[in-house]
């Protein structure tokens, strides 16, 4: 502004002395005023006061126009001041001849400290040289550049600046001055880079993730996109898949990833199968999970279909479920009663042969408190010791009562179960009735003793036939 002050006062001031020449030279052709007749002095006196009020009248439409004009200037100088983007204008070595407020907020530094400083002196060290090529590209293609930068605030902080910059009027070729119209790109940039960060880490995942994934166009069914891990999955390559329709690639020709669930898909927006047939490249077949969503992201619709390999996950549940059967089996027709009780003595599961051990039907245990089923209630806590001392018990006598209260003699081999976190949730065991066994024990004890008394027998015996024999053998020589 304050250029182009300066210049309309350059403007004005010739324009008097042009008009004072002008006067000067009208001046020499008046002759004496006093030798002109009566009429030509009325008449001169006459075209003197009409050129009087035509004076007068341009004058005030002067002063009008005037106005006008500073009214104009003060609009635009309000609107050049309070622009959104600021304004510098330069000389061709980049010192500030002008600067908007709108820069002086950019900057956080008042009007009077910009004028006369290098531009370069508040850009950051690094663009430096991109901002000395900026100019340089301004001043020799005479045309429009722009150029983002780093400035210093005087806080000590950090703004993007994007300008654009251009030659205002030129002598002889010279260029006058630069006019730079800065915009401050500070959130634009972090929403950038935010954006980007956001593409890169969806990037990462999408390549990481261990479920292949397609990316497929919602009204074509074409696939845009696809991951290494679904490439490394099914054997084929990028250019196997991309471009192509999902119905019309080798591994979902065949399943009801075809053309009719596409349309299924486009209806619903949400398609997922459990348990999906593919074959791959190479003839494998394998077992996936799939789950595709429709998803509207600026104003453009696409789906991602989720494609897991569940062929491992099968085989394991299918060998669980016969480790299940195996040990249903053995735990319905073992001979021994097997039981699973809570740390706080509740049963919560009891075989036939434990049920039938102690008299009770199938179902009566379950819930039922085990110590109500010893003999001695103080039996259960000396148990409990033991097994949680050493964690379990093998052949671990005791009494046990049945149904009708009679006394059962068992031997418990048992070990303790945990929680997640380390407590104790309960115990399971194996349970063996010793009432045959102690029978048993009993007639071996029993024959022991006659075995023992024939033995002591059959030894007096022989002690009285040696005693015998001798009688004999005096009783011969006497006679």
């Amino acid at each position: 502004m304050k250029y182009q002050d300066k210049e309309s006062k350059d403007k004005v001031s010739k324009l008097r002395r042009r008009a004072e020449l002008a006067a000067a030279e009208k001046s020499l052709g008046i002759s004496d005023a006093s030798a002109l007749s009566p009429e030509k002095a009325q008449q001169l006196i006459r075209e003197l006061q009409v050129h009087q009020i035509e004076l007068q009248t341009q004058n005030e439409e002067l002063r009008r126009t005037q106005q006008e004009l500073q009214e104009s200037r003060d609009n635009y100088a309000e609107l050049y001041d309070v622009a959104p983007v600021g304004y510098f204008v330069l000389d061709p070595k980049g010192v500030i001849l002008e600067a908007n407020l709108t820069v002086c907020g950019l900057l956080g530094r008042a009007r009077g400290f910009l004028i006369g400083k290098p531009f370069a002196s508040f850009v950051n060290e690094e663009d430096g040289n991109t901002l000395s090529l900026h100019f340089r590209q301004v001043l020799e293609t005479q045309s429009e550049q722009t150029c983002d930068i780093r400035l210093a605030k005087h806080d000590g902080s950090q703004i993007r600046l994007r300008l654009d910059s251009l030659v205002l009027g030129s002598k002889d070729g010279s260029p006058t001055v630069l006019r730079t119209t800065v915009s401050d790109i500070t959130k634009h940039r972090h929403a950038e880079e935010a954006l980007y960060a956001s593409e890169l880490r969806y990037r990462r995942l999408f390549e990481s993730t261990r479920d292949g994934i397609l990316i497929v166009d919602f009204d074509t069914g074409k696939i845009l996109d696809v991951n290494q891990y679904l490439i490394d999955m099914l054997g084929y390559s990028h250019e196997e898949l991309l471009e192509k329709c999902l119905w019309e690639v080798s591994p979902f020709q065949d399943t009801v990833l075809n053309k009719n669930a596409f349309a299924e898909l486009l209806l619903k927006g949400y398609i997922r199968y459990e348990d999906l047939p593919l074959e791959t490249s190479d003839g494998r077949s394998i077992d996936v999970e799939v789950v595709s969503n429709s998803h509207l992201v600026c104003g453009v619709t696409f789906i991602q279909c989720n494609i897991r390999d569940i062929t491992d996950r099968k085989r394991t549940e299918e060998a669980l479920k016969e480790s299940d059967k195996q040990y249903h089996t053995l735990f319905e027709e073992s001979i021994d009663g097997v039981y699973s009780v809570q740390n706080d003595g509740i049963i919560t599961d009891a075989n036939p042969s434990f049920c039938e051990l102690l008299g009770y039907a199938g179902d009566e245990l379950i819930g039922k408190d085990i110590s109500d089923l010893y003999s001695d209630p103080a039996d259960r806590p000396r148990f409990q010791k033991e097994i949680e001392k050493k964690g379990f018990v093998k052949d671990y006598e005791v009494k046990l009562r049945d149904r009708d209260g009679a006394g059962v003699d068992c031997l418990i081999t048992s070990s303790v179960l945990f929680d997640d976190d380390g407590s104790i949730a309960g115990y399971r065991g194996i349970l063996r009735d010793l009432t045959a066994h102690k029978a048993l024990q009993k007639q071996l004890l029993q024959a022991q003793k006659m075995e023992a008394v024939g033995t002591l027998a059959g030894g007096i015996a022989h002690d009285f036939n040696n005693l015998l024999q001798v009688v004999l053998g005096y009783s011969e020589l006497v006679l």
